[in-house]
């Protein structure tokens, strides 16, 4: 073979798929007339030894020139196996060595031998460890990274660093290492003002070093907020897109087409049984417009227990929150993430062992579990449970209750439910039921606890003798559905709900073929999802009004779309059978909205309530009932008295003062004094609106005072 050359370079490729060019390529053999010999390896002193730089992949060349016409050949090389492991390229009137390109790609490689030897001279080597570095960091996170740099060599080595950033730097950017020795080098990273996102760079180290002067660390970062920003955990009772439900069904037909009627209903269900499903639901008459579906396995139906909790974080987007289900159901512990995945929203793993069954929120920074959560996670502390709940969920206050029911599921949802931000549904039992000290207990707990409205909760009972699963109602919207076993408690149970939640549609199922148990509802298999344009207003009523004043109304309202003006309103009225007034709301700032309203007289109540309603027609009340039961502050302070305006008569020996009366004016203190700008001491009090007093023959001249005073209980 004329002109034989071999040549050699380093890659990270691991084969030949793709070409290899002449760029890096060293030439280390080469022979004008080669004829290998036969039988054995062939092992060939190299013109010019390859430096291996210890880490790379090395690509081998062989190629020769242009053959004899009249050639011919015999033997063969020996291969073995490798996928892409060799390319092969071939023709007697052209010099190979110069050619680069094309060549057909086999599935063998031509076995190779080769010596390694230490490199002798007086030459620096380096060798740097790690040369990949990849970190996760939260926002406003800094870490320290070592990098050593050895010097294997056997003389100095001089080496920089470069392609530092604001977010990358060293201690230290240059140095020299002696002969077998190594320097330690110190990275900071850091996220401070970075968003959330992945960001990359490469350092390079430069030197004098013979084996590789160029040195790339790679890094990656990854900045992560692993906690929502300002998470708001909403409430069952908030404006709702859609329900959710599993299939195959823990509930009724009945109940799924009231689910479709005029809502969105989103099925989550295995592929093989999607056409089923499909079927079934036509077949009995749901509204399959309003069907969506979620391709997902899943182990069981009670998808309130293992379905996602939902937040509204900080930038008024919404938010999956998961925790880690408490039963042994690796599926259904999946559906939270195939239910984000499906809305394409973000996910945040609490990590909290948990059940949505367990848990209630007022959508205001309250929520309510039984202590089951404290059992469920020994090794959180009850305050680490706090910070869990309020670092992902928002919740600021979270209220644990010993379960009153005494059965194997601790859940909350089997004996209470929060129907508005102060309103709470508790089922009730006579004194003779086993569990009725326990259920009035934890009905007193919640009687000492204050809203986030700042007043007591209104607490309603459904009564349940016979440990009906009343409580565990659910909502979607205007409607409540509640169980019904069927029996004589029934109507009342619906009756309770009609009186807690007055312009409610209070609707009432039967099981079908899975029964309701005091343990499992409706509520334990149907899940929603949040309107994620939803209209949400915050706000706190006044307490302790004055009469006669305006009072301020504040609020504050987060909205998708943009506010109707015109629509953002307080209605009130100062006696329940007034017609109500209508006091437009202004923007003052952002999202505070405020309007003034008079206040009714003393021991008169207050009624008002708030309407915002945005260019896609969406509207939010509060409280949820509106004008059907609405806020009600009683007027317990006088807010403005005008002075008494007394007369003065005399008669010989009697000095008389009246003055006209003063409303809601309890009594009078009259008070005296010599001089006008002296100390008035107290002469007196009275009931009336006269006093009098015998003339002093030594006092030239006598100053009063009269004081209204308004006694409240």
């Amino acid at each position: 073979m004329p002109n034989y050359v071999i040549r050699m370079k380093h890659t990270t490729a691991t084969d030949v798929s793709i070409i290899h060019t002449a760029t890096g390529m060293s030439t280390v053999y080469n022979n004008t007339g080669y004829l290998p010999p036969a039988g054995n390896w062939n092992m060939l002193t190299l013109n010019t030894p390859f430096l291996w730089n210890g880490t790379d992949n090395i690509v081998v060349d062989f190629a020769f020139g242009i053959v004899n016409p009249n050639y011919s050949s015999t033997g063969q090389c020996r291969v073995y196996t490798a996928t892409n492991g060799y390319r092969h390229w071939q023709s007697d009137s052209v010099d190979q060595t110069t050619n680069f390109t094309g060549g057909a790609v086999l599935n063998t490689k031509p076995q190779i031998r080769m010596v390694f030897a230490p490199v002798v001279g007086n030459d620096p080597a380096i060798a740097v460890n790690p040369t990949t570095i990849n970190e996760t960091l939260v926002p406003d996170q800094s870490v320290q990274r070592t990098v050593t740099i050895s010097n294997t060599g056997t003389a100095t080595l001089n080496w920089q660093i470069g392609g530092m950033n604001s977010w990358v730097t060293v201690n230290t950017s240059s140095g020299n290492i002696t002969a077998g020795q190594n320097q330690n080098i110190s990275l900071s990273l850091t996220s401070d003002g970075l968003s959330d996102g992945v960001y990359n760079q490469t350092l390079t180290i430069t030197s004098n070093a013979t084996n590789n002067p160029n040195v790339n660390v790679n890094i990656s970062m990854t900045v992560f907020n692993p906690f929502p920003n300002q998470p708001r955990y909403v409430a069952e009772f908030e404006p709702m897109a859609a329900a959710l439900i599993r299939y195959p069904l823990g509930i009724p037909y009945t109940i799924v087409r009231e689910l479709a009627a005029d809502n969105l209903l989103y099925t989550v269900v295995s592929s093989a049984n999607q056409t089923t499903a499909y079927n079934n639901y036509v077949s009995n008459n749901v509204n399959i417009a309003n069907c969506r579906w979620i391709i997902a396995a899943s182990d069981s139906y009670w998808i309130r227990d293992y379905g996602p909790w939902f937040i509204m974080d900080g930038n008024n987007e919404m938010k999956v929150v998961d925790f880690a289900y408490n039963r042994p159901r690796p599926t259904d512990d999946a559906i939270p993430a195939a239910v984000a995945n499906n809305l394409g929203i973000g996910i945040y793993q609490s990590g909290i062992i948990h059940s949505g069954g367990n848990i209630m929120t007022d959508g205001e920074g309250k929520a309510m579990s039984t202590n089951l959560v404290l059992t469920e996670n020994p090794s959180l502390t009850q305050s680490q449970v706090n910070m869990i709940m309020q670092n992902y969920l928002g919740v600021t206050e979270y209220q644990l209750y010993n379960d009153p029911n005494g059965t194997y599921i601790n859940h909350i949802d089997c004996w209470a439910k929060i129907l508005d931000v102060d309103k709470v549904m508790i089922r009730s039992v006579p004194p003779s039921h086993s569990q009725y000290g326990q259920i009035e207990a934890v009905v007193t707990s919640f009687q000492s606890k204050t809203s986030s409205w700042g007043t007591p909760y209104q607490i309603f009972r459904v009564n349940t003798p016979n440990n009906e699963p009343y409580s565990n109602a659910y909502i979607l919207n205007k409607k409540i559905f509640v169980p019904l076993m069927n029996n004589a408690n029934d109507a009342a149970a619906i009756t309770a709900f009609q009186n807690a939640m007055p312009g409610y549609s209070v609707i009432g199922f039967l099981a079908g073929t899975n029964a309701w148990a005091s343990t499992d509802a409706i509520h334990c298999r149907i899940n929603a999802i949040p309107d994620q344009q939803m209209i949400h207003i915050h706000h706190i009523p006044p307490q302790n009004i004055a009469s006669g004043i305006t009072v301020e109304i504040e609020t504050m309202i987060t909205n998708h779309n943009a506010l109707i003006p015109g629509d953002v309103y307080v209605a009130w009225r100062h006696n329940p059978t007034d017609p109500w007034t209508h006091t437009q709301m202004t923007n003052t700032s952002g999202i505070l909205w405020a309007a003034s309203i008079p206040t009714p007289d003393l021991g008169q109540t207050l009624y008002y309530m708030i309407n915002a309603q945005d260019t896609s027609l969406r509207q939010r009340t509060v409280p949820l009932c509106g004008k059907d039961d609405p806020f009600k502050v009683l007027v317990t302070q006088v807010g403005y008295m005008p002075p008494p305006e007394p007369i003065l008569n005399f008669t010989n020996d009697t000095a008389s003062l009246s003055w006209t009366p003063i409303p809601h004016a309890t009594f009078y203190e009259i008070y005296a004094c010599d001089t006008p700008d002296g100390e008035f001491a107290l002469i007196g009090t009275c009931n009336g609106v006269s006093w009098s007093e015998p003339l002093r023959t030594n006092v030239q001249t006598r100053f009063y005072q009269i004081k209204a005073i308004h006694l409240t209980e």
